[in-house]
């Protein structure tokens, strides 16, 4: 599947960037994390009903909503400052 392969992708190009020797490796490996990163982020959102109670579900939705803009405002910041 889709989550299973993105995984995968991440997972190894976490490995190559951890490894690399050049600069140029390390920006390839996050090139690759990239594409990776999209098909991991509903994995962790699909986790959510099988670990938790019902009545615990909404507020952990409420989190995972808030973490995860406050990630994305946060990068898009970064790269505004860059």
């Amino acid at each position: 599947t889709s989550g299973i392969s993105g995984v995968s992708l991440f997972g190894l190009a976490s490995l190559a960037g951890a490894l690399a020797h050049s600069p140029s490796a390390v920006v390839a490996a996050r090139a690759v994390l990239g594409l990776g990163a999209p098909a991991i982020m509903p994995l962790s959102m699909a986790i959510l009903p099988r670990v938790l109670a019902t009545v615990e579900l909404p507020q952990a939705i409420a989190v995972w909503t808030a973490a995860t803009s406050l990630g994305r405002s946060m990068a898009t910041n970064s790269w505004a400052r860059t």
